[in-house]
C-alpha cells in the first residue's frame, strides 16, 4: 500500500508533535529538579545543615558592641560567628562566601582609626571532599533587628534569631 503525500505529511506532523511534547516534558522535569536542588536548606545555631557543596554548622554566636578597640557604629552591634564547614565535594571556601542579608561582613579589612583590624585579607581555602575548616566571622548589623538575621553560605540558611534573643535578654 502506497501512502499519499497528504498521509505522509499528516504522519510527519503527528511525529513532530510527539517529539515536541516529549521535549517539553523533559525540560519541565530538569528545571524542577534543578530548582529543588538549589533551594536553601535551613537550620539553626548548633545544627549541621547539609547541602550538595558542604555541611555548614554555626558552632558559636556572640553579640558585642566592640571587638578589640573597634566599636560598632551607632545603632549597630557585631555578630561574632564561628562557622565550621565540611566539604561534600571539592570547593573553594572564603570568608566572603558567608552573608548576613542587610548586615555587613566586616571580617576582612575592617580597620579602626588607630590601625587595629579584624583581619587584613580574605581567607580562602581549597577544600577536598571531607575536609573541614572553621571561620571566625564578624558582621555589623542593626541592634534593634539583631534577632531577625540569617547566615547564608553554600546553599544553607542558618537562623541566628533564637540564639541572639537569648543573648540580648
Amino acid at each position: 500500500m502506497k501512502l499519499t503525500l497528504k498521509a505522509k505529511r499528516n504522519i510527519g506532523l503527528v511525529v513532530l508533535t510527539l517529539v515536541l511534547i516529549v521535549a517539553i516534558i523533559l525540560i519541565v522535569y530538569f528545571v524542577q529538579k534543578s530548582d529543588s536542588e538549589s533551594k536553601l536548606k535551613t537550620g539553626a545555631v548548633g545544627q549541621t545543615v547539609s547541602t550538595s557543596q558542604a555541611d555548614v554548622c554555626v558552632k558559636e554566636l556572640r553579640v558585642a558592641q566592640s571587638v578589640g578597640e573597634v566599636e560598632a557604629n551607632d545603632g549597630k552591634c557585631f555578630l561574632l560567628v564561628r562557622v565550621e564547614i565540611t566539604a561534600n565535594k571539592k570547593i573553594k571556601a572564603s570568608s566572603v562566601d558567608f552573608e548576613v542579608k542587610d548586615g555587613v561582613n566586616v571580617t576582612n579589612g575592617y580597620t579602626s582609626h588607630n590601625g587595629h583590624s579584624f583581619m587584613v585579607d580574605a581567607i580562602e581555602y581549597a577544600l577536598k571532599k571531607g575536609e573541614s575548616e572553621t571561620f571566625d566571622l564578624i558582621f555589623e548589623v542593626e541592634s534593634e533587628r539583631a534577632e531577625s538575621y540569617y547566615l547564608y553560605a553554600f546553599g544553607a540558611r542558618i537562623d541566628l534569631g533564637g540564639t541572639i534573643s537569648n543573648i540580648l535578654h
